[in-house]
């Protein structure tokens, strides 16, 4: 399971630690070798094994060529969403749907192990609700555009 260092729920370091560190995660949930993957880009391993440590960030294109591989988005890779399928860390592998709904069934307690009060309880609620109605709106987007 990947574990990622965060802070109120985002995720923290600077960005070339968060790249290497989704890139990590995904690579071993996929089950392949950094030269595998080194390979799909066309880059020396050492060149992939420099992002994963944090040493070094792909350009845009390779970064986008790692999102596609991965099956997620650059932004993502970034750190800049959280993609409503995506594991987030220390949740035991639970979707942010699940999160969210056992959040509105107030089945996750607050950092004092007490119920939340609804009021923190709802702002919880709508910030998860923002990954799924950007994919919503994404899919509606391309829909149209078609």
């Amino acid at each position: 399971m990947c574990h990622f260092v965060t802070y109120n729920g985002v995720q923290v370091g600077d960005g070339m630690q968060i790249i290497g560190t989704r890139l990590k995660c995904l690579r071993e949930k996929k089950g392949v070798s950094q030269k595998t993957v080194a390979a799909h880009l066309g880059i020396d391993r050492t060149t992939y094994t420099r992002y994963e440590l944090g040493e070094s960030k792909p350009k845009y294109h390779n970064l986008c060529l790692l999102a596609e591989y991965f099956g997620t988005s650059p932004d993502f890779l970034l750190g800049q969403l959280v993609e409503e399928n995506a594991i987030l860390p220390t949740t035991e592998g639970k979707t942010i749907k699940e999160i969210r709904d056992e959040i509105a069934q107030n089945k996750i307690l607050d950092v004092n192990g007490k119920p939340m009060s609804p009021e923190v309880r709802d702002d919880y609620i709508k910030v998860l609700d923002l990954p799924i109605k950007l994919r919503e709106l994404k899919l509606r987007d391309a829909r149209e555009g078609q």
